[in-house]
């Protein structure tokens, strides 16, 4: 297992505890004195050139990043990708093994959104009382192409009412947003500005799933393939280059209806698509077959 980010965790990396708690799988030192039989990698480094056993990438990284064409990492090196972009959109080779694996996913199972909602309840009108009206919460200013619209909607809803802005970009809060408790600290508000920061199609991250979590009203951006997998009526989604001040006016009409925002902040967050991809049997039934080709080689 080499070349994940410097706070991996390995323990509740959900592939690795899948792979050990129902395959025995032993992880070996990664070192390079051991051969593996498969190399567990991400793209935070160039360990992974070292060996020349199989491989599966898993990397949550926007391949097509800044409207770039992934060139940062050469697909054809890998015998398994599972990564947060379609297999369409970034051209894998044939030979190549493909799966789907939105950030968001790894991150939170859809099993534990539903959990949470459940747990919050249906919002009714008389919940919205004592609510806020809208946070933003960004740390990453300027780094993708999804930055300035996500800076002119905050500039533009503030015209409206005021947003707590409780990121380190554009702060205007006396603190920042907790890091421990954090879904719980947004479920105070009625929104969130959630703009991903690039698109591309499949690219799906945290960052509308903890709206998910805390049953408020992601105000979100992203590749508009999205509404394949997420209901668009669970959102007020903003396709990337249309009118800001547009969509500003959905959000006003929300904030001043308690019946139309509870209709939106109560709906289903995921279409029939979205239920099949954000499924983990799909992922563990992939990383069986995974496994069992090994056997069947033995």
């Amino acid at each position: 297992m080499v070349d994940f980010w410097p706070n991996h965790h390995p323990p509740t990396d959900p592939i690795l505890c899948y792979l050990q708690e129902h395959h025995n799988v032993e992880i070996l030192s990664s070192d390079g004195n051991d051969i593996p039989d498969l190399l567990y990698c991400s793209v935070m480094g160039n360990d992974k050139e070292k060996y020349t056993c199989k491989k599966l990438l898993f990397s949550g990284e926007n391949y097509l990043r800044d409207g770039g064409n992934g060139a940062f990492i050469d697909l054809s090196e890998f015998d398994y990708v599972f990564m947060t972009n379609t297999r369409e959109s970034i051209n894998t080779p044939s030979d190549t093994h493909h799966v789907h694996v939105p950030w968001m996913m790894y991150e939170t199972p859809s099993s534990k959104i539903f959990e949470e909602r459940r747990s919050r309840g249906v919002i009714k009108p008389e919940h919205l009382k004592w609510k806020k009206f809208c946070c933003f919460i960004v740390s990453n200013g300027s780094i993708g192409e999804g930055c300035e619209e996500r800076d002119e909607m905050f500039q533009t809803l503030m015209k409206y009412k005021h947003v707590d802005s409780a990121g380190l970009h554009l702060q205007n809060t006396e603190e920042l947003a907790p890091v421990e408790g954090f879904i719980d600290w947004i479920s105070q508000y009625k929104f969130i500005i959630c703009f991903e920061n690039s698109f591309s199609p499949g690219y799906i991250t945290e960052k509308i799933s903890r709206a998910y979590r805390a049953r408020i009203i992601p105000i979100y951006s992203s590749n508009p393939s999205v509404t394949t997998w997420l209901n668009a009526d669970s959102m007020v989604f903003h396709s990337p280059g249309t009118e800001i001040q547009t969509l500003a006016e959905t959000i006003i009409k929300l904030d001043q209806n308690d019946d139309l925002y509870c209709t939106m902040v109560n709906s289903d967050p995921f279409t029939s698509a979205g239920n099949t991809l954000f499924n983990w049997n799909r992922i563990q039934l992939e990383l069986d077959a995974i496994i069992y080709s090994f056997k069947d080689e033995c």
